[in-house]
């Protein structure tokens, strides 16, 4: 589901892509949303999916690196190429990323590139309206990223043709996930998979909380979007050590093989 907003105060996206007004900082004794954000950690995302019961719970099959994988119908790693804006009859905005397929890791994928459609993006005749969905993944050109994809070639829908299931971001040959943790791979006590984990520390770039959709820019922060400001303080205050995120996160070429022979165990 997806709405139009006027890019006037803030943006909040909910599950059901709801408007709502954020303060920018809580009362002096409130933790700030920047610094539960960049303090939640893997224990917290366990409790989160128990429910937030006392007693942990794994995680779906699809969770492991090998049920990802399989249930993909095509992995790439890929660079973005150009990404553009299209509408329809009705002035309802699509973007239409095209990314440079540098490998496919699963899947025959014969075609140098590969363009993911989305809703959303700019109004066509108003600046000052976006339309976002919370299904949507947001890119920018230049940016390199590994993607686990659904393909839906027969689909008379564009949105329904490829879908992203998992994305992660490459920087600097190191793998994050989508809001800058490093990703870390946990061999399983079977010996031929691996959990993926995120690390504690956030990596500062720019990309990993700044979204941007055509000549607006906005700040993303503990799950909620906002015009960017240049008062706003960044988002992970308190863990944002390239050195630490980066030391956390796996490197591109192994995590890469490893989706390709998922019982290696090469470091």
């Amino acid at each position: 589901m997806a709405k139009y907003v006027k890019l006037i105060g803030c943006l909040a996206l909910g599950l059901h892509c709801s408007v709502a007004m954020t303060q920018l900082s809580g009362e002096e004794y409130e933790p700030t949303p920047e610094h539960i954000d960049a303090t939640f950690g893997e224990e917290d995302a366990a409790r989160l999916a128990a429910g937030f019961s006392d007693r942990m719970v794994a995680g779906s099959g699809t969770s492991s690196l090998a049920g990802m994988t399989d249930a993909a119908d095509l992995v790439v790693r890929g660079l973005v190429l150009a990404q553009e804006y299209r509408y329809d009859v009705h002035g309802v905005p699509s973007t239409h990323t095209t990314f440079l397929v540098a490998e496919a890791l699963k899947g025959d994928h014969l075609n140098t590139e590969v363009t993911l459609v989305q809703p959303g993006g700019p109004a066509q005749n108003n600046a000052d309206k976006i339309m976002m969905s919370s299904h949507a993944h947001y890119f920018n050109v230049g940016e390199e990223d590994v993607l686990f994809l659904e393909t839906d070639p027969e689909n008379t829908s564009p949105f329904r043709r490829l879908s992203v299931m998992s994305r992660y971001r490459i920087l600097e040959e190191k793998l994050y996930s989508d809001d800058g943790r490093g990703v870390i791979l946990v061999p399983l006590q079977s010996g031929d998979d691996y959990r993926i984990g995120h690390g504690r520390s956030r990596n500062p770039d720019s990309r990993f909380n700044t979204i941007e959709i055509g000549t607006r820019r906005f700040n993303k922060a503990s799950g909620q979007i906002r015009l960017r400001d240049p008062q706003l303080r960044r988002a992970g205050v308190g863990k944002t050590s390239v050195d630490d995120a980066a030391q956390e996160a796996v490197q591109v070429d192994v995590f890469v093989d490893r989706v390709k022979n998922p019982g290696s165990r090469r470091q």
